[in-house]
Formats: structure tokens, C-alpha cells, sequence
């Protein structure tokens, strides 16, 4: 009976995350690289490629795509911010925008919390 819970939950917080207005947009991929970003902030690019198991070209996608802007200019997810490197002007570091503390702050609760 507590996986049946555990699927609720998980579902709950995809719906959370479809009502943001990001039904079109969800992959297992992007929601790996957001859980990367929320585990690792300030890490770059290379590093969350790294922490979520994923391939470059996928996690590029996925973080413009998480961005408040997409490299094209149009509306991003507001999920994630890259400032640039202190270390190199070639390399951004990510964190959470407060769109995306708040999305991560209520998963947790959702999945019982940071036991």
C-alpha cells in the first residue's frame, strides 16, 4: 500500500506541475534536470549533466527550456536561472528562481517531507 501512496503523490505533483501550464512541455528528462538543479545550485552545465545522468545536448534543451527565456526569445518555464561563472565567461551556474523553490518546496511536502 505505500507505493500506491508514494504513485499518488508523484502524480499530484505532476498535476501541480501541468497546472502551472507546462502540460505540453513535461519529460522525464527536463523534470531530471530541474531535480539536478534543485539538489545542486550554482553547479554548471557540465556538472548537472553529470548529476542527472543525462547528455549534454538534452540537458542544454532542457535548461533553456526551464530558463524564463528560450535562446529564440519566447517564454521559458521561469523555473531555473543561469548567472554567468565567476571562473569563465563561457559557463553559466544555475539555481532555482522562486518559481521553481516554490514548485520544489511543494513536492516535498507532497512526498512527506525531507525525512
Amino acid at each position: 500500500m505505500a507505493i500506491n501512496k508514494q504513485l499518488v503523490r508523484l502524480a499530484q505533483i505532476l498535476d501541480d506541475f501541468k497546472n502551472q501550464g507546462h502540460s505540453d512541455k513535461i519529460t522525464v528528462s527536463l523534470l531530471q534536470t530541474l531535480l539536478a538543479v534543485a539538489q545542486h545550485e550554482g553547479a554548471n552545465q557540465r556538472d548537472i549533466v553529470k548529476f542527472s545522468n543525462s547528455n549534454v545536448p538534452a540537458t542544454s534543451r532542457n535548461l533553456m527550456g526551464l530558463d524564463s527565456k528560450t535562446k529564440s526569445g519566447i517564454g521559458g518555464m521561469g523555473m531555473v536561472s543561469g548567472s554567468r561563472s565567476p571562473d569563465s565567461d563561457r559557463e553559466k551556474n544555475y539555481y532555482l528562481t522562486p518559481k521553481g523553490r516554490a514548485f520544489i518546496d511543494r513536492a516535498t511536502v507532497m512526498l512527506g517531507g525531507d525525512e
